[in-house]
């Protein structure tokens, strides 16, 4: 919630956050170890790791107080630069155990929906 309230303070939708992101594969948003291991985790256990990385970078962005108790200049500014500097200090270990109680809850959901999706077409 506050970094969504900090992105619409700057002018900067979510979906421009996330489809940057996404766009670049995570290259300059994590350090490099930690892009090869979201690279090696959708490789080895599927499409939607990519989405549950993601979820956990938005937590870690907004549980980190990057944006918390700040004033509205501070804020804004610090929304603008996870466009250009992405995400300080994520570590993919740290969300490992996170990601695997996601993935048992909502993988018969994302399986139907992929088998959805590539039945029509």
């Amino acid at each position: 919630p506050v970094l969504f309230g900090a992105l619409k303070k700057s002018f900067v939708s979510s979906s421009t956050l996330l489809a940057r992101w996404l766009g670049q594969c995570w290259l300059g948003i994590f350090d490099w170890p930690e892009v090869t291991a979201s690279l090696a985790l959708c490789l080895l256990n599927g499409w939607e790791y990519q989405v549950y990385i993601t979820v956990a970078a938005l937590k870690w962005v907004d549980r980190d107080g990057l944006l918390r108790s700040r004033t509205a200049e501070y804020s804004s500014a610090a929304s603008t630069s996870l466009l250009r500097e992405g995400v300080p200090d994520f570590r993919m270990s740290d969300h490992l155990d996170e990601m695997q109680q996601w993935h048992q809850h909502w993988s018969q959901y994302a399986s139907s929906l992929s088998t959805a999706i590539l039945s029509k077409h």
